[in-house]
């Protein structure tokens, strides 16, 4: 989860080359035994037609990075048993929100 984050703070500081703020959070869901974790910056944003593939291995609008830091991302959160979601307009920024059970699914 450590790299999970770290790619979230690294990918809105890289959102904001004119700096900004970059604000992260942390709720109990309105679901019980669900925790939030939100990540959201003052960026450029990601256009429509490419916020539905930012998840997909090698895709990136970046001119530096191979497009594996979201794609990766995705994965370790659901293998924890959680979600990604995000809501973005392009030149008001990002705001990633994950959603993580409380505590580990038993079989």
């Amino acid at each position: 989860m450590r790299n999970c984050i770290t790619n979230f703070i690294t990918n809105g500081a890289q959102a904001m080359p004119e700096g900004g703020i970059l604000i992260l959070g942390a709720t109990l869901d309105s679901e019980p035994g669900w925790v939030r974790l939100t990540f959201a910056d003052q960026g450029c944003g990601i256009a429509a037609e490419d916020l539905e593939k930012i998840f997909q291995p090698y895709f990136t609008t970046k001119e530096v990075g191979i497009g594996l830091g979201l794609a990766i991302t995705e994965r370790i959160i659901k293998a924890h048993g959680g979600e990604i979601l995000v809501a973005s307009a392009p030149g008001e920024g990002n705001v990633f929100t994950v959603r993580l059970p409380m505590e580990e699914e038993t079989a």
